[in-house]
């Protein structure tokens, strides 16, 4: 019985969600900010990327494909998670019977959907423009299982970040920041050892990463030996940024009922 309560719970906070973010808009913008811009934006990193660097241009859509899950599992988490208290709302997630892990996970799990979609479109678009023939069913099935795995993995750096938000004005800039390391300590559109050495050990901190890695061995290089390792090491850096956020934000609500105010900075 508890199990279906807490399923209500995921699913209403899904739908409540989507009308926050697409229902109420116009339907142009949902087209722009999901299918449009995604390909646009993989296009022209790829097609920088293919004139600067001389490896073969598979190398470059698939971390485009890894990435294009960065906005939405940090940027789209982090925002909706912050705006808890920026919108007044946060009191009803302390005042709930149900944990807060329980009220936003749905939010989660929506902007892993909502990135699925722009992968979609990207994938389907980029292999059509650059390497229409290596259009595979089963490929694309890799994909997309490696795809969710590092939403999931990402989306517990947007839960942190949505939760120091809670604590600050605007959060965009922080967003970014995080997005740029991402991109840059990855290995989304160059190989990680170019890196100077003193900074390669960042890219250990990072579920992309391993995700972008497990992605080349498989669709390039055609090795499985460390599929397990690779999953492994995302969900567990996913599942601890994510613990961290639950850590602080239980700092958060003894900070508020200490303080008496819910309502400022």
């Amino acid at each position: 019985m508890r199990i279906k309560e807490y399923g209500k719970i995921v699913l209403y906070s899904i739908i409540f969600t989507y009308k926050i973010h697409i229902k109420w808009l116009p339907k142009i913008n949902a087209v722009l900010e999901n299918m449009i811009m995604p390909v646009i934006r993989g296009i022209f990193f790829i097609l920088v990327a293919d004139f600067i660097n001389d490896k073969e241009i598979i190398f470059y859509i698939t971390g485009t494909l890894c990435f294009t899950a960065v906005d939405a599992s940090i940027g789209g988490v982090s925002t909706l998670i912050s705006s808890e208290k920026r919108f007044g709302t946060l009191y009803t997630v302390m005042g709930s019977v149900y944990h807060s892990v329980f009220l936003f996970w749905g939010r989660i799990i929506y902007w892993c959907m909502i990135g699925y979609v722009r992968f979609l479109f990207s994938y389907f678009i980029l292999f059509f423009i650059f390497l229409p023939d290596q259009i595979c069913m089963l490929d694309f099935f890799w994909y997309s299982f490696i795809y969710f795995i590092i939403s999931i993995s990402l989306s517990g750096i947007g839960y942190f970040i949505g939760i120091l938000g809670m604590m600050k004005r605007n959060i965009m800039g922080l967003s970014n920041l995080i997005s740029t390391l991402l991109l840059m300590f990855s290995g989304v559109y160059f190989s990680v050892e170019i890196l100077p050495s003193a900074f390669r050990w960042c890219s250990y901190f990072s579920p992309l990463f391993y995700g972008i890695r497990l992605s080349r061995n498989i669709m390039i290089d055609h090795s499985y030996s460390n599929v397990f390792s690779d999953i492994v090491k995302m969900l567990l850096l996913g599942i601890g940024y994510m613990a961290i956020g639950i850590l602080y934000f239980g700092k958060i609500e003894k900070w508020i009922l200490m303080d008496g105010r819910i309502d400022n900075f």
